[in-house]
């Protein structure tokens, strides 16, 4: 590593420039985390209503990770084995929910899924209500997160070389055990990023869920609530306890990503 004092002063500026940025990144979270009394941080850990709220946000976190596996993956391996045409038609379709700002997104849901329309007047007959329910939650999380699976899996299945999968088929191989065979385990650290990616938007995600499901609280809409009837203290409790779990979730990541 080069010497401060070997940097000319574009270089000394950059650095300047990186250091206030990581300082505004890190610094609110450090600065929350600090703020934090630990014997009323210990004692509000102990609310029922924090306790439940945050094992709703893993269970929805786990459940709309698990249906955008089994949904992504396949919507994933149909793009890398598509024309660029048609690739490029569904592709974008794939980026809306990032772009969408995230109450919007929920407003979408909110007409797509509601008893009134045609998909959540289905759904309703069978029993599954989406407004204020665990069911709406979910659909709002696999909403903004499915993205993430699906463009890293589709990264990963491009890097395949086909020549081998062709050749699998040749041999008496079917598409299924081609698909879980080769497929799978060459783009299973991809796969399990993107899990990840996932499964941590999904847990961190407001606006999207307050509009459908304002009931059961997810921690993030928990921390909203406290923040606006009873003032910041006290929605540092679930924000921290939201800040650990995120935490555990980038560190999985890095995990993956140095073990590639």
């Amino acid at each position: 590593m080069r010497r401060f004092k070997d940097l000319d002063r574009f270089e000394v500026l950059c650095w300047v420039f990186t250091l206030a940025a990581i300082l505004f990144l890190a610094g609110p979270v450090a600065g929350l985390l600090l703020s934090v009394d630990p014997d009323f941080f210990a004692h509000d850990a102990r609310d029922p209503e924090i306790w439940r709220s945050l094992k709703i946000t893993v269970f929805s976190g786990f459940a709309s990770s698990m249906l955008g596996l089994v949904t992504g993956l396949p919507l994933a391996w149909v793009l890398s084995t598509s024309s660029v045409r048609v690739r490029n038609t569904i592709e974008p379709l794939i980026e809306i929910p990032i772009l969408l700002p995230p109450v919007i997104a929920g407003i979408c849901l909110v007409s797509f899924l509601s008893e009134k329309s045609i998909v959540g007047g289905i759904f309703s007959r069978l029993g599954i209500e989406f407004i204020s329910s665990v069911w709406g939650i979910v659909a709002g999380m696999y909403f903004v997160g499915v993205p993430f699976i699906v463009k890293t899996s589709l990264s990963a299945f491009q890097e395949i070389d086909h020549r081998i999968i062709r050749t699998a088929r040749l041999l008496g191989a079917g598409s299924a055990r081609a698909f879980f065979t080769i497929v799978l385990p060459h783009s299973s650290r991809a796969i399990l990023t993107g899990f990840i990616l996932m499964l941590g938007r999904s847990i961190g995600i407001f606006g999207t869920v307050v509009m459908i499901a304002y009931e059961p609280k997810t921690v993030p809409v928990l921390v909203y609530h406290r923040f606006v009837s009873m003032g910041i203290e006290a929605a540092k409790t679930p924000a921290v306890l939201l800040i650990g779990l995120s935490l555990l979730f980038f560190a999985m990541r890095r995990l993956t990503v140095r073990g590639s």
